[in-house]
């Protein structure tokens, strides 16, 4: 099969959702702190909320990859994203502290299960030497939600409220639901039977090596990317600009990672995985180090462009590596434990930096994220093995 009989035949199935839900997903980050200030709950709770969508996110990967074993791709995609718009018509209902935690953990763990059985379907559907160019599609398409979601969930909550704005990206996840639903293929080898203690034990022995080399790369990519809209917001903050040049310089970086997603999609297929994550990894690396050293407007505008530039070419690479490693007959489990190394990085990659700023400054904070992060994409570079196979 082509590359472009590819696109077509997941323009349907995977696609159209990832741009729905990324619409819903990147404008509820924005709008729901700011709904749960408005309701007079005060900023802690809506930080809270935050951190307890990546709690629920890693609470959800392990099982989530049991989930897929047991029910299939597609099952378990169509209730990950009518979860999360469950999640979203609870927020919008009921004004309640209790009910607020309990949907953004649900949010979270409805994330985390419908991206990972998203990842297993297109592993399953792909060829090795054509995942990463669909997985780097994927990924740009969750960057323009991330452009346009917010825009427009912004523009609705000023004029017509917060909860209209919720529901109506409530709805917008079951919209995704139901496009899964009547145009993904069923998967015919789940497996009813399989004992989740004794699987799991032998996900993580079989596949040690792998979580200990190229889950270290992981991390370590994961851990900038996590942290990066939090420095960005802080070194902006610390040369003096607005929160609108800020959120304007942030808008930027995103279309440049944007438009790094085809050759960084490239590379992955025609040099291997480990050609972009590594390079990303230390791109980002190395912008922190400019924005350390040069507290000007100048090095701002540096620093968040190589950010950006590095962010961009490891677009999917992520979930490429864990679609290639996956075996077949351990996918889902494989998977779940992969997302979860990989979400670990991702969020603690901000409670790193903000627990070191306890102790140093925000650049040499900074700069000990960036070297925990090289030294994760050098172990990856020389020990762990290339993941794409030429089938």
């Amino acid at each position: 099969m082509s590359i472009r009989q590819t696109f077509r035949q997941l323009l349907l199935p995977i696609f159209l959702p990832t741009m729905l839900s990324f619409i819903s997903l990147r404008t509820s980050l924005v709008l729901l702190p700011l709904y749960v200030i408005h309701e007079g709950y005060g900023a802690t709770l809506a930080g809270l909320i935050i951190s307890l969508r990546g709690i629920g996110m890693l609470c959800a990967d392990v099982p989530g990859g049991f989930l897929v074993t047991k029910l299939g791709d597609k099952w378990v995609m169509v209730i990950g994203h009518l979860l999360a718009g469950l999640a979203l018509a609870l927020f919008a209902a009921f004004d309640m502290r209790s009910m607020f935690i309990f949907s953004a953990l649900l949010s979270g763990a409805a994330f985390a299960v419908m991206m990972l059985a998203r990842l297993s379907y297109v592993g399953d559907k792909c060829e090795a030497h054509e995942r990463g160019r669909v997985i780097a599609t994927m990924a740009s398409l969750q960057r323009i939600g991330g452009i346009v979601g917010p825009l427009g969930g912004g523009v609705i909550a000023t004029w017509y409220g917060y909860e209209a704005a919720l529901l109506l990206l409530a709805l917008l996840s079951s919209l995704a639901a139901l496009s899964v639903y009547l145009f993904c293929d069923a998967d015919p080898n789940v497996d009813h039977d399989s004992s989740h203690g004794h699987a799991f034990i032998a996900t993580l022995k079989d596949n040690r090596k792998i979580f200990l080399t190229s889950g270290a790369g992981a991390i370590g990519l994961m851990s900038l990317r996590g942290a990066s809209p939090l420095l960005i917001t802080l070194f902006g903050n610390f040369i003096g600009l607005s929160a609108a040049e800020i959120g304007f310089f942030a808008s930027l970086t995103t279309v440049l990672e944007f438009i790094m997603f085809l050759p960084g999609g490239y590379i992955m297929d025609r040099w291997g995985r480990k050609c972009t994550l590594v390079p990303g990894t230390l791109f980002m690396a190395v912008s922190l180090l400019v924005l350390s050293l040069f507290s000007t407007f100048s090095g701002y505008i540096a620093g968040t462009f190589l950010m950006a530039l590095g962010n961009g070419l490891a677009t999917g690479v992520i979930m490429s590596i864990g679609s290639d490693l996956a075996p077949d007959e351990q996918r889902g489990q494989f998977l779940g434990v992969w997302r979860f190394v990989s979400d670990l990085g991702f969020t603690g990659g901000p409670l790193f930096v903000t627990g070191l700023m306890g102790f140093f400054s925000l650049g040499i904070s900074s700069l000990i994220l960036g070297g925990f992060s090289s030294g994760c994409a050098l172990v990856m570079w020389f020990f762990a093995p290339e993941s794409m196979r030429k089938d």
